[in-house]
């Protein structure tokens, strides 16, 4: 859920806050599948956030929320890890695309 300062409640399954929010939104509106592992939701989220930090793992937090457990920060070698996957994902795709 997200409480806009209006007032306005909006329920998400997937949802950003913060500078750049709207670009990281529709990143997540596009790609969000109900059907998604946590380790899949995981590597999607940092995905999304890549599009509009710059230096990786070093300008990104992120809390995991499951049903039924407590919140839980993602730890930075976490996110290294993800980044690095995500990254060389990037360019396997782009060494693809190239003639």
């Amino acid at each position: 859920y997200m409480t806009e300062p209006s007032g306005n409640l909006a329920r998400w399954s997937a949802v950003a806050c913060g500078r750049n929010q709207k670009t990281v939104r529709e990143y997540l509106e596009n790609n969000y599948s109900p059907d998604a592992n946590e380790e899949d939701t995981l590597k999607m989220a940092v995905r999304s956030l890549l599009e509009v930090v710059d230096q990786g793992a070093r300008n990104i937090e992120v809390v995991q929320l499951r049903t039924g457990k407590p919140a839980r920060f993602v730890t930075e070698e976490e996110l290294e890890k993800v980044v690095k996957e995500v990254e060389d994902e990037r360019e396997r795709e782009e060494s693809k695309n190239k003639p």
